[in-house]
């Protein structure tokens, strides 16, 4: 298995940076645009994406960031858990390097004739967090129609890691906010009126001027 010590100092430097920023708890969706942008870099590539399971219909997936020249019109793409390459990482919960993807039948040809790009080379990791898949990492395209290989799955599945932080940390601190937000709203509502105390003339005045206007 591929080290750190295989991988270059500019994309350790990568890695370096997306750990600042989940320390540094940046909101969500810019976190996790900031993981995908690293890791396209890291990893040499052209394009990528983050696809994630559709929290209303788990048999979606959704292209939730996407990076390259047809990033617009890829992030429109609806597919099915199963379906490409991706789906496929999705469904089984393993890695693809798939270098010659016309040639693998896990490739959806249907997205790249879509969006009229080629697609000559890619991988796609899981986001895992135990027994559970949250969706997956894909870059395409590595520079200079190089190969990709072993260390470079090492690496993207170190990114696809920091992104499955990302998103559990942050949707554990929306549903905490989610909770103290109700937890105020419900001892708003059984607040009470004052309990005035004391005989005092002033205090006798209020204590007027409440049963005045409590029977209306």
């Amino acid at each position: 298995m591929p080290h750190l010590h295989n991988i270059n100092t500019s994309k350790i430097r990568c890695l370096f940076e997306v750990l600042q920023d989940i320390n540094g708890l940046l909101p969500r969706d810019a976190l996790l645009e900031k993981i995908v942008v690293l890791a396209t870099t890291a990893g040499e590539a052209q394009a990528s994406s983050l696809i994630l399971l559709d929290e209303d219909n788990p048999q979606n997936l959704i292209f939730k960031v996407t990076t390259g020249s047809r990033a617009p019109q890829i992030k429109k793409i609806r597919m099915k858990t199963g379906q490409g390459v991706a789906g496929w990482v999705v469904q089984t919960g393993k890695p693809a390097i798939v270098n010659e993807p016309h040639a693998d039948r896990r490739f959806f040809r249907e997205v790249a004739d879509k969006i009229n790009y080629e697609t000559y080379n890619m991988i796609c990791v899981p986001l895992k967090y135990g027994d559970r898949i949250l969706g997956a990492l894909q870059v395409i395209n590595k520079h200079d129609r190089q190969l990709f290989t072993e260390s470079d799955q090492y690496l993207l599945e170190i990114f696809a890691n920091q992104a499955t932080n990302a998103l559990l940390i942050t949707k554990s601190i929306e549903e905490k906010q989610s909770t103290i937000n109700s937890l105020k709203s419900r001892l708003k509502s059984l607040q009470k009126p004052p309990i005035f105390i004391g005989n005092d003339p002033a205090v006798k005045k209020i204590r007027e001027i409440i049963k005045k206007v409590a029977p209306a």
